[in-house]
């Protein structure tokens, strides 16, 4: 099964940096950037999600939908199993890694921004 990559993050720079080296990386050619979590939520329910597995890279602060607002959402879709997230922020809090834990679809939690080193964590979460 196909796995389609979602980054969601509100910072525009940080989108851009981690989608050039998505490409540098070659990891995912199937990959999609979203500036907030209501319009990845809305790609996600709009999709045929029985034809592929999504893993998000998800932040956590973001205005209006959060990433905490949106893992509340997706653990009641009918199509949260073919969902794995690894929240990735720039949050130091340790509540919030404790927190992630309290979510089923998280299976990871990265500093942003994405670097090269991450992508054997990712690849080890995503299956691949």
């Amino acid at each position: 099964m196909k796995i389609k990559l979602l980054n969601i993050d509100d910072d525009e720079l940080v989108l851009f940096i981690h989608e050039t080296l998505i490409q540098q990386t070659e990891f995912y050619e199937d990959s999609m950037f979203f500036l907030n979590a209501k319009n990845g939520l809305e790609f996600l329910d709009n999709s045929k999600v029985s034809d592929a597995e999504y893993l998000l890279l998800l932040d956590i602060n973001m205005p209006g939908m959060n990433g905490w607002d949106l893992l509340d959402v997706l653990k009641h879709r009918s199509y949260a199993s073919k969902i794995k997230v690894i929240l990735l922020s720039s949050s130091e809090n340790e509540s919030d890694r404790l927190k992630a834990k309290n979510y089923e679809l998280v299976q990871g939690f990265l500093s942003k921004p994405l670097k090269i080193e991450h992508f054997d964590t990712i690849k080890q979460i995503a299956g691949i």
